[in-house]
């Protein structure tokens, strides 16, 4: 572009612009490397008295009068030249959110006659697409710009049918999204509106190229008040599904919040019964979502109710979802629902309390001991519950079965008692391990009564007042604790077969490790509270006494928190091998029928 052209139309020079077309009109002509002219120049800094300039003079020099069609092409072809990603200056003018210059445009490319070859050629220049396939009010709507998008709406006069009627239909934008849909998904709620006042019926049940009305994006956002404009508007695209297979509400439960669900459930509480490709309801997705309060509020809706029973096509109800996503507190809303059906198995014969009984437990998980629990309970409303009907859901029958593996067969013919039946070893390893939770009880118990270093006359501690005496107490109450609740799992254990008894040993197991470091811990700091301030066996001198005691205790801690770490490692090495060794088994002999 000419530098003196580039320059009037940067600093809206009106006079110097004059100047350089009288001496010379074709360095008007020239254009920027990125194949924008001197009109997408003035336009983008926004010189509104430099675009009338460079208007006039492209007209002035092509004598285009707007009163032949010829006429009014030429001249349009020359207001609406495109640059190398496609933009016009309207384009340009709704990007840099000029309101006047876009105003300016539209004046001027609207024929003053209206003959129906002047209506189709303005509609056409006005709708016109960048490279993105991108109208000048995609472009507003992008940039949030209110006035813009208002200005662009109400261009037309009111005799025409709606310029805009094209941009707002089903492909109006990329990959098929129209208008509304671009507004929602950059949370536009001012523009929503407008958008949905001028053709509000239309556009909601509109669909891009992936099935998804404006009411799907809508769903997958935070922003509760566009919801609600589009519900008020039309509720029909409420029980759309896109190509997925999946509704507004199936996306709001996987990936909005709340209230956005909550939204959707009131205005429309029959589309809970919608399911996806795969025969998921709504309470599949909220599991799936992890959030306990999505899962709560479908739980108390009374239409919603039964959705806790409905199987996908894997056979999967969501408690058997949330049993595979090993959460304890979801899984806790699930128990406490009357209407829950606990002999309810999946397409592999697994109810929820099997599918948590073969959950790893995640490293780190302090909540093991609740999921145990929780799945004590199950085992035992299972068995409450099912009684004769649980050997006909696990009976040995072909139909039932669903096999003619002579193997499979043969451990289905087995009773049921046999198959849950506990190994030997495991009983006196759990025999072994309640007799050591009970010594630790019943010392640690004992020690609160014969505290070191007795009582006053008054009966009141003479060492109450000692860090060291004050930390035995803590350490040996822990230890108590710890033990108990061990014991507590092992009598429980037998209740839930083989596989419970195994998880319940281990988790006890660790508790009786922990009780021992804190029983050790205990008699350390009770031996410190009776020591000499400058004496004893861990007092070399006064000045070293608390150095040399606090690197002891470190010692004794850590060599304890070793041996605790290793055995819990080797136990569950061991159960790992056993069950390893056990399917190797099967595959050799399968392999030996084949």
């Amino acid at each position: 572009m000419d530098i003196q052209i580039y320059t009037a139309a940067k600093l809206g020079n009106t006079a110097l612009f004059r100047q350089v077309v009288n001496q010379d009109y074709y360095r008007l002509l020239k254009v920027t490397p990125q194949g924008n002219t001197a009109m997408h120049v003035s336009v983008r800094f926004g010189h509104i008295e430099l675009v009338k300039e460079v208007y006039a003079a492209l007209v002035l020099q092509h004598n285009s009068s707007l009163e032949g069609d010829t006429d009014y092409s030429r001249s349009l072809s020359l207001l609406t030249q495109v640059n190398s990603v496609g933009d016009t200056a309207l384009h340009i003018a709704a990007k840099q959110g000029h309101v006047s210059i876009a105003e300016f445009l539209i004046q001027k490319i609207l024929p003053h006659w209206y003959s129906d070859h002047d209506i189709e050629v303005a509609r056409g220049k006005i709708r016109m697409r960048n490279n993105s396939n991108y109208t000048a009010i995609h472009e507003a709507i992008r940039m949030n710009d209110l006035e813009m998008v208002k200005t662009l709406i109400k261009a037309e006069p009111d005799s025409w049918r709606p310029i805009f009627d094209a941009d707002v239909e089903a492909h109006g934008g990329p990959h098929g999204r129209t208008a509304l849909h671009e507004a929602v998904i950059e949370e536009h709620p001012e523009v929503v509106e407008i958008l949905l006042q001028k053709k509000g019926r239309e556009l909601v049940n509109k669909v891009d190229e992936n099935g998804r009305t404006a009411l799907h994006y809508a769903a997958s956002q935070i922003c509760h008040s566009i919801v609600q404009q589009l519900l008020r508007h039309d509720t029909y695209s409420a029980y759309q599904l896109d190509e997925d297979g999946l509704s507004p509400l199936h996306i709001a439960a996987l990936k909005s919040s709340i209230s956005v669900l909550i939204e959707l459930i009131q205005c429309c509480p029959d589309a809970g019964e919608l399911l996806d490709k795969n025969g998921r309801n709504v309470l599949h997705f909220a599991v799936m979502s992890k959030d306990s309060k999505k899962i709560r509020f479908i739980l108390k809706q009374p239409e919603l109710k039964e959705l806790i029973n409905q199987a996908d096509v894997d056979g999967n109800t969501p408690c058997h979802l949330a049993a595979k996503e090993g959460s304890s507190r979801i899984m806790g809303y699930f128990y406490y629902t009357s209407r829950l059906d606990l002999r309810a198995t999946n397409n592999n014969g697994q109810t929820a309390a099997d599918i948590i009984d073969w959950t790893p437990i995640h490293e780190g998980e302090f909540l093991t001991l609740f999921r145990l629990a929780l799945l004590f309970l199950y085992r035992w409303q299972y068995l409450a519950r099912s009684g004769e009907e649980k050997w006909m859901i696990r009976g040995a029958s072909e139909d039932q079965i669903g096999t003619t593996d002579p193997n499979k067969q043969a451990e289905a013919a087995k009773p049921e008692a046999a198959k849950s039946e506990i190994p030997q070893h495991q009983k006196e390893m759990g025999n072994t391990l309640q007799i050591v939770a009970s010594l630790i009880a019943t010392v640690t118990f004992t020690a609160v009564y014969q505290v070191p270093g007795g009582y006053n006359e008054d009966g009141t501690l003479k060492l109450l007042n000692n860090p060291s005496f004050q930390n035995f107490l803590q350490y040996d109450a822990l230890a108590m604790s710890l033990a108990i609740i061990s014991l507590f799992f092992m009598f429980l254990a037998p209740v839930g077969g083989k596989y419970f008894y195994s998880a319940s040993f281990k988790v006890a197991s660790s508790l009786i490790w922990g009780a021992l470091i804190c029983t050790s811990i205990a008699f350390f700091e009770g031996y410190r509270a009776v020591l000499p301030p400058c004496g004893g066996l861990f007092c070399l001198s006064s000045r070293h006494a608390n150095k040399y005691v606090s690197a002891i205790k470190i010692t004794i801690i850590s060599y304890i928190f070793f041996l605790s770490l290793l055995g819990l490692f080797m136990s569950i090495a061991f159960w790992k091998s056993r069950f390893i060794r056990s399917r190797y088994a099967k595959f050799k002999r399968s392999l030996k029928d084949d």
